[in-house]
């Protein structure tokens, strides 16, 4: 069996990390800056991540049984835990047959959307590469799913679009899944040079568009997003050994990383659902986040320990 990578998932914790952070603030994303910037750019380089580390071809040799099979295992049950879990905090149960299909999975609570878009992406490129289409398919998939369904920025008119019960995101980011795939794949390379230039304009764009849809944070954000993905390898490459003092917690946040961003929300609403609190500030935001990543990180080296014992014990 081939070693976890650490780089990877010391990734995948540092932007867990912002994810938190961002649910514990109070205000709507187009109401705070510190929001509006985080959430122009940490979902997409989580679904960049993933299709980094998937192949087209090892992806599409496998039978769709086997495909569907795989996910479930490693993310389909948990998802449908936290499902059910979500269900019974918020009393947000399908009072329909029609109501089922779109509360559970194309326009689920909150943040329950990864997972379901997620294993959507995979399944389209899994498609793709049945058909014999390449990263060049994927990629024009991709940009045409994002002018329709995100540079238009309709989730600005989400009462519009959810009244079809699907979550924009599911094609509208698929473009960012697509450019992980070809940053892996070394097809973004010639761009390397010019990344740090199209990040700091792309931040400055996302800047000056607070608040307001329009053309300026839709070329913003993709040349925030794409400048970030450019530089993915490198970003692995660095985080390869553990970052001093916090490495271990940090590897251990990003391999069990599915759990803490499953069920990180019955903590972070104390906070993001009750702004009249004294603590519904950055600072007390931080603490919870570093609270809620600390216990994680414990949970999860526990666990380690105790697992090696486990399997070990004769039956």
């Amino acid at each position: 069996m081939a070693e976890r990578r650490v780089g990877p998932d010391q990734l995948r914790a540092l932007l867990l990390a912002l994810v938190i952070f961002g649910h514990t603030i109070p205000a709507t994303v187009s109401d705070d800056l510190t929001k509006w910037i985080m959430y122009s750019f940490h979902m997409p380089l989580f679904l960049a991540l993933s299709g980094s580390l998937l192949s087209i071809s090892r992806i599409s040799s496998r039978g769709l049984g086997a495909t569907i099979q795989h996910y479930a295992r490693r993310m389909g049950w948990q998802w449908l835990l936290a499902t059910v879990i979500f269900m019974a905090v918020r009393d947000r149960w399908p009072i329909n047959a029609s109501q089922v299909l779109s509360r559970v999975i194309t326009d689920p609570y909150f943040h329950l959307w990864f997972v379901p878009a997620l294993v959507f992406m995979v399944l389209l490129t899994w498609t793709l590469g049945r058909l014999q289409r390449g990263i060049g398919s994927v990629l024009l998939v991709g940009a045409v799913g994002w002018v329709l369904f995100d540079a238009a920025q309709i989730q600005f008119l989400s009462d519009a679009f959810h009244a079809n019960n699907v979550d924009y995101r599911f094609i509208g980011f698929y473009l960012w899944f697509g450019l992980g795939m070809a940053a892996s794949l070394g097809l973004l390379h010639r761009f390397e040079l010019v990344a740090p230039f199209l990040s700091v304009i792309g931040i400055v764009g996302v800047t000056l568009s607070f608040g307001s849809s329009g053309w300026l944070r839709d070329v913003s954000v993709l040349l925030l997003n794409f400048s970030l993905i450019t530089v993915l390898p490198h970003f692995f490459r660095s985080l390869d050994r553990p970052v001093p003092f916090f490495g271990t917690a940090l590897a251990l946040v990003g391999k069990y990383s599915l759990w803490i961003y499953l069920l990180h929300p019955l903590a972070t609403s104390l906070l993001k659902d009750n702004a009249s609190s004294p603590y519904a500030n950055p600072l007390g935001g931080l603490a919870l986040t570093a609270g809620i990543l600390t216990f994680s990180a414990g949970c999860a080296w526990a666990f380690e320990r105790i697992r090696p014992t486990a399997s070990a014990t004769p039956r």
